[in-house]
């Protein structure tokens, strides 16, 4: 299990929206429990992944950020609570520091992004 600050834990009401697609992206968010939708657009098609524990959301734009540092990175999706979710906030200049300290997270991150991409390609193929 991957340990994060205490303080920057929060949890969200079923329904609840966590971003927007298009908002600045300022945090990436861990999920340590329950379920969040993440709707996304891609060629005008619309659809909808869900992530669960374990995995990352916001982080797309984090690396967006790191290959062209000139820009402002923006939320590709709307992520909204499913149930009741845990989540970890880790604001931008923390992420770094984060990942330095709990290698863990890497694995997370990396497992989490790889999952995430087979659920897009699947949600893009149907």
């Amino acid at each position: 299990m991957v340990e994060l600050p205490e303080n920057q834990k929060h949890t969200y009401a079923p329904g609840t929206i966590i971003f927007r697609l298009g908002e600045p992206s300022q945090t990436v968010f861990y999920i340590e429990s329950g379920k969040v939708s993440v709707s996304l657009e891609y060629k005008e098609r619309r659809f909808s992944i869900e992530c669960g524990p374990g995995d990352m959301l916001g982080d797309a734009a984090f690396l967006f950020k790191i290959a062209d540092p000139s820009e402002t990175p923006k939320y590709g999706g709307t992520a909204t609570a499913i149930d009741k979710v845990s989540l970890v906030a880790l604001p931008r200049e923390d992420l770094d520091l984060a990942l330095e300290n709990t290698p863990l997270l890497i694995r997370a991150w990396i497992a989490s992004f790889a999952n995430r991409t087979l659920k897009v390609i699947d949600a893009l193929s149907n």
